[in-house]
């Protein structure tokens, strides 16, 4: 269905001469792509056939042929016509993608020299995605049976690339599947994320136009977890603004507080401030720690400590000799 984006319901059937129809994806042409389902009966779907639908709906559909007992589903298509999806093998009209399935670059003449965009090494892929840079993403299954999001090699070399491969190794996230990519190559997909739950992850590529952060603490010993982000080397793109956040850090016999920033910041005194990534910067979170005194967070007044001098000692026994039997209870006035 290509729906009316006036919202006055003058929809157009994009399928009209099948039972089943599916709409995936539309470029800025107006060019839509999806798959049709052929019934061999009414329980059984016999194939499945990627389509370029005609935008009139008037049925003049481009059909991607599959080879003879296949089915196949087209799921995204560049501004040049470029379309990807996928095509899977079918068993006396069932379809069986779980034998086997692959990711495929379709032949937009509808004449069928489509390319097997391959996998990782398993019997099973899918591309979900192409931008109008040709790069194109998706799911395939590993020589172990894995599930992985992959950026697929357009000419069918099968120089794939598993991209759980190329992000960093901490926090160890486990990419599931990439769904889209962008015009700038951002890729956005499924995983899993350090903590086990399934989430989803946004990738953005490492190109010459970044730069570094070099962030460092000192003291060097006040402990990792006293900046946000973390002390170390991050990546940005060109531009970007980066939060930077310093904390308390309490670590007796010293109680270290943030005391100021250097390096090119926004607000060299604020704990909190913001550094714009116009080339590679460094900047450090200067720590101080007062001199250690008797009360303070490191060294607090005990209970039996009467005249607060950090000791128990016999001034205190005196102390509280001399306060022995005392009320100061309502009842004793």
């Amino acid at each position: 269905m290509l729906f009316d984006a006036t919202g006055e319901g003058n929809n157009i059937n994009l399928s009209p001469k099948v039972d089943e129809g599916y709409a995936f994806a539309i470029n800025s042409l107006g060019q839509i792509v999806g798959y049709v389902a052929v019934w061999w009966s009414d329980f059984l779907v016999d194939e499945t056939r990627a389509m370029l639908f005609d935008a009139t709906g008037h049925g003049d559909n481009i059909e991607f042929e599959a080879p003879d007992d296949w089915g196949n589903a087209a799921l995204s298509i560049n501004n040049a016509g470029q379309v990807v999806g996928i095509t899977h093998l079918t068993w006396f009209g069932i379809p069986m993608p779980h034998v086997t399935e692959y990711a495929t670059l379709f032949d937009p003449t509808g004449s069928g020299h489509h390319v097997n965009l391959g996998g990782l090494g398993g019997n099973m892929s899918e591309a979900w995605s192409i931008n109008n840079a040709g790069q194109i993403v998706g799911w395939g299954r590993d020589a172990l049976g894995r599930d992985c999001a992959v950026l697929f090699d357009p000419s069918g070399g099968g120089n794939n690339i598993n991209l759980n491969d190329v992000i960093p190794p901490t926090p160890s996230w486990r990419l599931w599947v990439a769904k889209c990519i962008n015009d700038s190559g951002w890729i956005v997909g499924e995983g899993k994320n350090p903590e086990g739950r399934t989430r989803a992850f946004l990738l953005t590529p490492v190109s010459t136009d970044d730069f570094t952060l070099r962030l460092n603490v000192e003291p060097n010993d006040v402990g990792i977890d006293t900046t946000t982000p973390l002390p170390g080397e991050h990546i940005s793109l060109k531009g970007r603004a980066i939060d930077l956040e310093a904390r308390l850090f309490k670590s007796c016999p010293a109680v270290y507080h943030f005391n100021h920033w250097e390096g090119d910041v926004v607000d060299p005194n604020s704990s909190l401030t913001t550094v714009i990534m116009d080339e590679d910067k460094m900047v450090t979170a200067v720590f101080v720690a007062s001199e250690p005194v008797c009360g303070d967070e490191c060294h607090p007044i005990l209970r039996g400590d009467l005249n607060g001098d950090c000791y128990i000692n016999f001034v205190d026994f005196v102390l509280y000799s001399d306060m022995w039997m005392t009320c100061t209870h309502p009842d004793c006035d």
